[in-house]
């Protein structure tokens, strides 16, 4: 009997719900299921899946907070950008229209408009100018600059945290689905995040650990995204391998990838799908970077 997640996983791969493969393997007639294989997301897809989720939750705040004025830009960059004017100016019309409306409770003062330009022209109409207007104006003045200075900080605040948001969803996306049962995506992304810091530059991800960018260990070049998860995957002994029959490898499958290798056959055959010698220096770094039980094994 095939676990439940399993069988989710296949049905998820084939197009259909869990139910119906749990009835085509359990049915002792011959049955045809309608299959529609669901394929892989290219890493262009993946992007364009995260930039289309990224447009709906800002335009989700802006109807939440901005009574769903429409937030224009054709990425998210422009589109945070578009969001952080549109927050600005509501503030700093807000700030503007608070300060008049205060200083006619104030003043018991009446007349029509809530702008800068309505409170000069009622105060001017009631006495001259004794420097009082001055005073005036100047203190409002530096109650919307206090306002600017608070939506600045309330506007770098929402970027970071969308940001953020960005970042945490092209991490899970980096995420393979083949992982052991023990752990599940999203804590691979938060134990991932504690270890690394990831950090968007110029549209790319930069991955660091305690401040310095993570490098390949003989050239030198840093990391992808993708590269460094595979190997804190590998590592942590979290990527999953189909094992079919006793050989515990794939029957008729190649190995491919370093996670692969769990004994010295597939060792070997991982060498020989690379073409390396399996008694070269590159075998032995190869060697070198599986965990230790692998190791063990190989060299057996």
């Amino acid at each position: 009997m095939l676990k439940k997640e399993t069988i989710e996983a296949l049905a998820g791969v084939g197009g259909v719900t869990a139910e119906e493969l749990t009835a085509a393997i359990g049915s002792e007639e011959e049955m045809e299921l309608a299959l529609k294989i669901v394929k892989p997301l290219t890493e262009e897809q993946q992007t364009t899946r995260t930039n289309n989720i990224l447009k709906e939750a800002i335009q989700r705040y802006s109807t939440a907070e901005l009574e769903g004025v429409v937030i224009s830009g054709d990425t998210p960059e422009d589109m945070i950008h578009s969001l952080g004017k549109t927050v600005y100016d509501d503030s700093h019309k807000a700030a503007l229209e608070m300060g008049v409306k205060k200083w006619k409770e104030t003043n018991t003062a009446e007349f029509s408009g809530k702008d800068l330009d309505s409170l000069v022209t009622f105060v001017k109409s009631q006495k001259a100018d004794t420097g009082e207007l001055e005073k005036t104006i100047e203190g409002l003045r530096k109650n919307i600059l206090q306002k600017d200075t608070d939506t600045d900080t309330m506007k770098a605040d929402y970027e970071k945290r969308l940001n953020g948001n960005q970042i945490s969803q092209r991490v899970m996306d980096s995420i393979p689905d083949n992982l052991v049962d023990t752990i599940k995506k999203d804590q691979v992304k938060q134990l991932f995040l504690a270890t690394y810091q990831v950090e968007a530059v110029d549209g790319k991800e930069i991955v660091k650990q305690h401040g310095d960018i993570v490098k390949d260990k003989q050239l030198l070049n840093p990391l992808t995204l993708d590269q460094v998860m595979s190997e804190f995957l590998t590592t942590n002994k979290w990527l999953g391998v189909k094992k079919v029959g006793r050989g515990g490898t794939d029957e008729g499958g190649k190995v491919t990838g370093k996670e692969h290798i769990i004994d010295k056959k597939t060792f070997f055959e991982y060498c020989k799908e690379n073409n390396i010698h399996g008694t070269s220096r590159q075998a032995l770094e190869v060697l070198k970077e599986l965990p230790k039980e692998v190791q063990e094994k190989v060299t057996a």
